[in-house]
């Protein structure tokens, strides 16, 4: 009896299969969610001294905003497209209930403290000195966004072997450059408020480079647009020798914003090791 349950338990289990097989729908290659299309703006040249070309925020994969709607509730998207001007979002955790416009969203996700505020980080890292995570911001009625830059872009042009070796570069301002900004309406471009300063931070910002012997001298840091009486940057090296310099000549610099600000830094005179 024994053998015989055994063959029948093996005769049998093919045609169980057979039969939930049988049951189960083929499903289509259906795409892939999509909650909404982001596109990036081109920052504008600001300036003669150095000739830069056209430059494009890119979306890279991982990429998240964060987005309210109707519902009020910030949500945070992310992308799996790369390297392009223009990418497809997902919600990390789709809604309980369907969220519609407007929308207002803002990237990177941290800088978000309110529909109408934002916080300007102290600090922002890059591997080589390309511009990472610079605040953007868009509204829109629809799944479409058009994404623009929230602060104008100091572009260090930085000649000499220490470009190569430097750790830190701190842009020194006479006014607070991060910290809470209010957004309040932009006469000159209706679809991009203006940042006012509200409350903390201070007047510097700093830019921790990783690997800046892979960079190719340039090196970027956002800052609120305005006219400024004065800039300055402090430079420090792998090797712990520092520099300063003064950008331009003097005379007051006026940040726009969504658009690059090129100086270029010659005949650096670096001191030795930090005290």
């Amino acid at each position: 009896m024994k053998k015989t349950t055994i063959l029948l338990y093996f005769t049998f289990l093919p045609l169980i299969f057979c039969i939930s097989c049988k049951k189960q729908p083929v499903s289509p290659n259906t795409p892939p969610r999509v909650d909404f299309k982001a596109t990036t703006t081109e920052y504008t040249k600001g300036g003669p001294k150095v000739f830069l070309t056209d430059f494009t925020p890119m979306w890279k994969a991982g990429d998240r905003f964060l987005i309210v709607g109707s519902d009020l509730t910030p949500h945070r998207c992310w992308t799996a497209n790369d390297s392009t001007d223009m990418a497809y979002f997902k919600y990390d955790t789709v809604p309980a209930a369907p969220v519609s416009g407007p929308y207002t969203a803002f990237f990177p996700t941290e800088v978000y403290l309110s529909p109408t505020q934002i916080i300007l980080p102290p600090s922002y890292q890059s591997a080589t000195g390309a511009l990472t995570n610079a605040p953007m911001y868009a509204s829109s009625n629809d799944s479409n966004l058009t994404f623009y830059n929230l602060c104008g872009v100091v572009c260090l042009n930085i000649l000499g072997e220490e470009a190569k070796m430097l750790q830190y570069i701190i842009l020194n301002a006479d006014k607070r450059i991060h910290g809470v900004f209010d957004l309040v309406e932009n006469p000159d471009n209706p679809s991009c408020p203006q940042l006012t300063y509200n409350n903390s931070g201070s007047t510097s910002t700093i830019l921790t480079l990783t690997n800046p012997a892979q960079g190719d001298g340039y090196f970027y840091i956002p800052i609120p647009a305005g006219t400024y009486n004065s800039l300055s940057i402090y430079l420090t090296t792998y090797e712990n020798s520092y520099a300063n310099a003064t950008l331009g000549d003097g005379s007051p610099i006026t940040i726009r914003q969504n658009a690059i600000f090129p100086f270029t830094i010659d005949n650096l005179s670096f001191s030795g090791s930090e005290k």
